[in-house]
């Protein structure tokens, strides 16, 4: 069988996500285009039309799907985020709140809550079922926030990083519509907007810094000789953690690729165990996974802007 792909792609994909079961992906780019697109055709059809996803009126700059497989949240340089249906394509929410483009999302359990960061400054924690934003976390010096990620092990890594001498500055402190399950002792990162390279991490439960703002690049290599002054700063396009081995790996703009285990964290940005330039190209996305050959192994998969994706081991 000859199966045929119905879709008109436009000169740049900016955000993809497949769905929990494999079965569809969800994209957007330039001027409100956003796609769900099956990965398999049918033995009645054999063409593949992608649903149309129509609302926003800015650029599509991040796409999750929700657990269930059957929802998707898109946000946009409109400063809204969208919940649309994937199976009609139905935008039944808009959530708004954001001041200025809504660069990146994350999903918390099973979708009840979702979080948000953006070039104001903020991220925001939603509760979806009524569309209200429950509260606000603001960047160091209010940068914007290019890209999140969420993962466990943030009363470890509180206790090993001494921000405040108040005990109870890491007490969960929840909202009404929040899931405490979904918030509890994780982790927030984010990569920010500013050109010095830095992040900044947070407990979510409490909703309270743990590090401000720490380099991208730590403090011990910003003179190395082998580091061209060129590559040195850019805003952080990109975060991923793998929270079973505490890797945090960062890639900024100028296409560093910094790989730290975070037990080893401090305000200056100790950790590394790898920095990487295979280009000047901008790191996009970072994903970290395991291959199939080997339970205990783990890789990390790039997209720079270059269009050459690869893997790390």
């Amino acid at each position: 069988m000859t199966t045929k792909f119905s879709l008109k792609v436009p000169l740049s994909i900016n955000a993809i996500d497949v769905s929990p079961d494999g079965s569809q992906l969800v994209y957007g780019g330039p001027d409100g285009y956003c796609y769900v697109h099956p990965l398999s055709a049918t033995s009645e059809d054999r063409v593949i039309k992608p649903l149309e996803l129509k609302g926003h009126v800015g650029d599509v700059l991040d796409v999750k799907w929700f657990p269930s497989g059957s929802v998707v949240l898109t946000a946009a340089t409109d400063a809204t985020i969208r919940i649309f249906s994937a199976e009609s394509g139905i935008n039944p929410r808009t959530l708004k709140g954001h001041k200025r483009a809504v660069t990146t999302l994350d999903v918390l359990g099973v979708g009840r809550n979702v979080l948000s960061g953006s070039k104001d400054g903020s991220i925001k924690l939603w509760d979806v079922s009524q569309g209200v934003c429950l509260t606000s976390i603001y960047a160091e010096g209010f940068a914007g926030v290019e890209k999140i990620a969420t993962g466990k092990h943030a009363k470890e890594i509180s206790q090993g990083i001494p921000t405040a001498n108040d005990p109870e500055h890491f007490t969960p402190k929840h909202v009404e519509g929040e899931i405490p399950f979904d918030t509890t002792d994780k982790l927030l990162f984010a990569g920010l907007s500013s050109s010095a390279g830095t992040l900044s991490l947070y407990d979510l439960g409490s909703k309270q810094p743990i590090v401000r703002a720490f380099p991208h690049i730590p403090s011990t290599l910003v003179s190395s000789p082998t580091l061209p002054a060129t590559a040195k700063g850019g805003a952080i396009h990109s975060v991923a953690y793998d929270p079973d081995r505490y890797l945090l790996a960062s890639g900024s703009a100028r296409g560093i690729i910094v790989i730290r285990d975070i037990r080893m964290l401090d305000k200056d940005g100790a950790g590394a165990l790898h920095v990487v330039r295979r280009t000047e190209a901008a790191i996009n996305d970072l994903a970290f996974v395991q291959p199939c050959s080997d339970s205990s192994a783990v890789e990390l998969v790039i997209a720079p802007e270059s269009g050459l994706p690869c893997r790390l081991g």
